[in-house]
């Protein structure tokens, strides 16, 4: 490939970083620098897509083989009228002549968090560069070539007219809609005419509503009257400028002349105006600001974001092969994460923001719908708190402080007491879907004990979700010692939970609460003081009494001191001289592949290494009934919280070692028990990797607790008490540790067989 052709500045530059890309892919890449993503030919259809994201707004982009740039776009909060998350629509870049694919490298450069692409030769050369702000709501398209072309932009949707509603059994979460009363219809996006303007504008805009018939059929049609709809008016769309172009028709933007660079602005805004006017006004109004803005400054700016962020942690695992899959897939799973996690709304553990067309179906699809999941979802959010991506981790927090209101007043009428409880499966305003609940109309008339149960008997009695979330904050806490996080976010949450299982359930002969009736997680349908609850609260409970004086009141710490007091001790039985954990007292119905039972291990951290009968933790373990891999199984992080590191190891590197396939990018995780990408298989997969690296208990920190010793590996990770540990490790030998701040140090611990090495540099760093 020639590497001196006289060319622009940005094409030389580009093509250039994608030579030497290329020739670095499958080789050494600096610690702490992500490796990019290098493709040497174009991709037949979105399954070829690379993405790209600033935390809220997403592309998944390809370049095809007649060459058109074409991308995808989706946004975190995008939601229609039936609760469903939809993409904001796709844009076709053709140019003329064509972007040659001969010679051809395109580049996701995860460092900088953009998509280069550089081909042709000669006056034929041709770079672009796509970006999604890291700091405004636009996309970026830039294009150069060694000589003037042509150039149209298309906008390209699927949603063109008002279709009627097929509910598909494999998305589940919208509910069989029949009985709802709503008309059953699909509603199309607008174009906007294009009048005399320079843009392209479209949207799609909820002028209907499942939330109200929803709230009705679960007996909260009063709550309409303090929480209001999220989804009726919600209008969501962009408006598409280009340098040097003008409307063709009200979908086309077309090139006024040939030019030798160009600029494509795409300006994407969600909101909920009480007009498409007004939405409209606004949109124009982002992209007017886009526009006139210094593009370069706004590249340093977005760089320097992406800069930042991986600054504040890195994990390099080198050794071998599998190592190097191992490093690729953690920094491509952070780097997803970091692409869709800063938005109004979080990332979904089905898809998040990258889901594109699969045969039969369109790029709004998703296997199990538009409800959130918490055993899935916990995975996107967790592993944040090691990398200190505290920021990513706030859309999910805040998901439940918007949704508080409601499900206070579900418990106050459901149960007729004070409190608050999380449902595992739910919208994301707070209720059961539909088809969880009773269906439509279908709840057996009005209020009564039996009809505020659900009818799934999956998530009937599944509320344990709140404890474990309470749990994460708690931790977000611990880490940060943020106390405006604490006052606006932990302890509301905190109380309405606690209070909800002080206020519930009955005592038993010997004043202890008795969990009943009660479910473990998904597996046992039936049980009675199930493990996960008692864990957790066992858990939370001391934690919330240990805070700041200052920042709780004395009935709050009175009731917790009881509710602890009240909790029954953690089901065990001896079994061939061993002492078990077990997932409840008394439990029947199995239903699903869940060890309830090791919840005392991860998230609740009762047992573990370095903690009093460390024996019941491992032989529990060891005894555990279901061992599946990958997707939301965690059985890769409870093995390194009981230090098996040959057993965390495969675990992990069984997230890791997924294949993508149809799809080409290597991180997008195949669907396993959900839908592509697996969102929570990689998270799982970097929770599991930080375990075995380190854990942080209290005022502890141990290293490599579950580390292969046949494994390098250098590391920068945070832990409680806004602490930073920076460590390499090289046959067996830590030989650089840098604790920060300082007086953390004494604190820190390494775990057998690994020694503390010379304090030398490793080579390579």
């Amino acid at each position: 490939m020639n590497c001196t052709w006289v060319i622009g500045p940005i094409v030389s530059a580009l093509i250039l970083v994608s030579v030497r890309f290329v020739l670095a892919a499958e080789g050494p890449w600096a610690a702490g620098s992500p490796q990019p993503v290098v493709w040497d030919s174009p991709s037949e259809n979105s399954l070829g897509s690379m993405p790209l994201g600033n935390g809220d707004i997403s592309v998944n982009a390809w370049v095809e083989p007649g060459g058109d740039l074409v991308f995808l776009i989706g946004k975190t909060d995008s939601w229609d009228e039936f609760g469903r998350l939809l993409k904001i629509g796709r844009v076709r870049v053709k140019l003329s002549p064509a972007l040659p694919v001969k010679p051809f490298v395109q580049t996701l450069d995860l460092r900088k968090g953009e998509m280069a692409v550089a081909s042709g030769a000669g006056q034929d050369a041709l770079a672009l560069r796509v970006w999604v702000d890291a700091n405004h709501p636009v996309i970026r398209v830039e294009l150069e070539g060694a000589a003037p072309r042509d150039c149209t932009a298309q906008v390209e949707l699927w949603r063109t007219k008002d279709k009627p509603h097929v509910d598909d059994p494999r998305e589940h979460s919208e509910g069989t809609l029949n009985g709802s009363g709503l008309p059953l219809v699909d509603l199309a996006d607008t174009v906007v005419p294009a009048g005399k303007g320079a843009d392209l504008a479209w949207y799609h805009r909820n002028t209907r509503s499942i939330y109200g018939k929803l709230l009705e059929s679960e007996h909260l049609g009063k709550a309409l009257e303090t929480c209001p709809d999220p989804l009726i008016n919600r209008t969501f769309g962009a408006v598409m400028t280009g340098t040097g172009m003008a409307p063709q028709d009200d979908r086309t933007l077309k090139s006024t002349s040939s030019a030798a660079r160009r600029v494509l602005t795409i300006a994407v805004l969600t909101s909920q105006p009480a007009t498409a006017e007004a939405w409209l006004k606004d949109a124009r109004e982002l992209s007017a600001q886009a526009r006139t803005a210094d593009l370069a400054a706004a590249r340093h700016a977005h760089e320097a974001w992406w800069e930042s962020f991986w600054s504040r942690s890195v994990v390099n695992v080198t050794g071998d092969a599998q190592a190097m899959t191992v490093t690729r897939g953690y920094e491509r799973t952070r780097y997803l994460l970091a692409c869709c996690s800063r938005g109004p709304m979080p990332p979904k553990f089905n898809g998040a923001t990258f889901t594109v067309d699969h045969p039969g179906t369109t790029p709004d699809f998703r296997q199990w719908g538009g409800n959130y999941w918490f055993q899935n979802n916990r995975w996107l959010t967790w592993p944040l708190l090691a990398t200190g991506d505290f920021d990513l981790m706030d859309p999910f927090f805040q998901m439940y402080v918007r949704m508080l209101p409601l499900i206070k007043q579900r418990t106050q009428l459901y149960y007729k007491h004070e409190g608050a409880y999380c449902v595992e499966t739910f919208c994301f305003w707070g209720t059961h879907n539909a088809n969880d609940f009773h269906g439509y109309g279908g709840s057996g008339g009005p209020w009564n004990n039996a009809t505020v149960v659900p009818s799934n008997p999956y998530v009937t009695y599944y509320w344990q979700s709140g404890i474990e979330l309470v749990n994460m904050m708690l931790d977000r806490y611990d880490y940060t010692q943020d106390q405006a996080f604490a006052k606006a976010t932990l302890l509301p949450l905190a109380e309405a939970i606690t209070t909800f299982y002080e206020k519930h359930y009955p005592r038993d002969a010997s004043r202890k609460i008795r969990f009943q009736p009660a479910a473990a997680l998904e597996t046992w349908h039936t049980a009675v003081n199930p493990l996960p609850e008692i864990a957790g609260l066992r858990t939370i409970l001391p934690r919330l009494l240990a805070m700041n004086e200052t920042l709780t009141t004395a009935s709050q710490r009175a009731t917790w001191k009881k509710t602890l007091a009240d909790l029954p001790a953690l089901p065990m039985a001896r079994r061939d001289g061993k002492t078990l954990l077990l997932p409840a007292e008394t439990y029947a119905s199995p239903a699903n592949s869940e060890n309830p039972e090791l919840y005392a291990l991860f998230p609740y951290r009762l047992y573990g290494l370095g903690k009093p009968d460390f024996a019941v933790a491992r032989d529990s373990f060891a005894a555990r009934a279901n061992r599946g891999a990958g997707c939301w199984n965690q059985s890769g992080v409870q093995a390194a919280i009981v230090g098996n590191a040959k057993e965390a190891r495969d675990y992990m590197l069984a997230c890791f070692s997924a294949s993508s396939a149809p799809q080409r990018f290597p991180a997008f995780w195949p669907p396993g028990n959900d839908w592509t990408p697996d969102m929570d298989n990689g998270g799982t997969g970097m929770m599991a990797l930080q375990y075995m690296l380190l854990q942080g208990d209290g005022g502890k920190i141990t290293l490599l607790p579950a580390w292969p010793k046949e494994w390098n590996v250098d590391f920068k990770l945070h832990a409680p008490a806004q602490t930073v540990v920076e460590a390499s490790v090289r046959e067996g030998k830590v030989v650089r540790l840098n604790v920060t701040p300082a007086s953390r140090a004494k604190d820190v611990t390494i775990a057998p067989p690994f020694t503390q090495g010379p304090a030398t540099a490793p080579p390579g760093t």
